[in-house]
């Protein structure tokens, strides 16, 4: 169904518009999508990143014939939906290609501003420990573990950390044989 938010705004916004070239009038404004909107505005204010405000606002916009403003609110929605896909992409391309700094401040930006992606702060907790703070890059493993607990990657990066960064070899192995039993 959420796919079909914009879908259903661009029809809302082209509609009006070829609508309004054939001379037709178009309903009044009713008072509730005046509501509507400045209840989007509010929302959008703390909260720039919400994707279903910005497709609600520019359909609300469409609807009250302000084509160009619902452009701009369709266009930040489906930047918002293009930021949560290739942050994390760009973040893991990033790590994969060694370049540790540029992948944490990418995973950093997504992480700020959407809802939680467990693989990617795992994946940052390994970077910052590459970086030099071993007992941060911890804290981000644990974090996810204690969403995921049991979880055999998670527990494999733990394993990892206290190997390779904290130079535990005991919890080092403690974690590995976990991490082999799931």
């Amino acid at each position: 169904m959420r796919h079909l938010i914009p879908l259903l705004a661009v029809c809302m916004l082209f509609g009006c518009e070829r609508i309004r070239q054939q001379d037709r009038v178009l309903p009044p404004l009713d008072s509730l999508n005046a509501l509507a909107i400045t209840d989007l505005r509010d929302r959008l204010a703390d909260r720039p990143s919400d994707t279903e405000a910005w497709y609600g606002l520019a359909l609300s916009l469409a609807m009250e014939e302000d084509s160009a403003d619902a452009l701009y609110a369709l266009t930040q929605a489906m930047s918002q939906e293009l930021d949560s896909v290739y942050l994390p992409l760009r973040a893991h391309l990033h790590g994969w290609a060694g370049q540790t700094t540029e992948a944490l401040s990418y995973a950093e930006a997504y992480w700020a501003t959407h809802s939680p992606n467990w693989d990617l702060r795992v994946a940052m907790g390994k970077w910052t420990a590459e970086l030099g703070a071993p007992r941060t890059g911890l804290l981000y493993v644990n974090e996810a573990l204690n969403k995921l607990p049991g979880y055999g990657p998670y527990l494999l990066a733990k394993a990892n950390l206290f190997l390779y960064h904290l130079g535990d070899s005991v919890q080092g192995e403690r974690w590995l044989r976990l991490a082999a039993n799931t």
